[in-house]
């Protein structure tokens, strides 16, 4: 029986199994925090998460070098956890329900990112700036300020 092609594999899966762990227990006290704002709504205060940040492997294999984003990063990610139905795969099934739960309490935080226009312009920054210009003509107008609009 040769078992050597199954090691890196293995390997693989191993260093997974690690990071989904180190992500589960750092998105702990994240979760334990947001917990606490949503009951203290009328605190001024927000606390910093407590605990020690747990090192992520993610350059101890290839595998978790290519899900490194979607592991941890600015994205959504699924897993979709698949079982045996047979009583021979009880405990390969029992192993994939727990790293499951390891993998659902990790907590991402994704956001759209803005892209930006051609030629080096930010359109986010121009969208906000032109925001900020008919807010402050809105305070000129309501304090009975003339002003002339520049043509380009």
């Amino acid at each position: 029986l040769n078992l050597r092609p199954s090691v890196p594999h293995d390997l693989s899966l191993h260093v997974l199994g690690r990071c989904i762990a180190a992500l589960g227990a750092n998105s702990r006290p994240r979760q334990q925090q947001l917990r606490q704002q949503r009951r203290n709504r009328h605190s001024a205060s927000s606390s910093t998460s407590a605990g020690s940040v747990h090192h992520v492997p993610y350059r101890d294999s290839k595998l978790t070098r290519v899900l490194r984003e979607g592991l941890g990063g600015n994205a959504r990610t699924v897993l979709i956890a698949t079982l045996g139905p047979g009583t021979d795969c009880a405990e390969e099934s029992v192993g994939t329900l727990r790293f499951a739960d390891r993998a659902h309490q990790v907590m991402t935080h994704s956001r759209v990112n803005e892209e930006r226009g051609g030629g080096g312009t930010d359109r986010a920054t121009v969208r906000r700036l032109l925001a900020e210009l008919e807010r402050l003509r809105g305070i000129l107008r309501r304090h009975g300020i003339d002003f002339e609009e520049e043509e380009d």
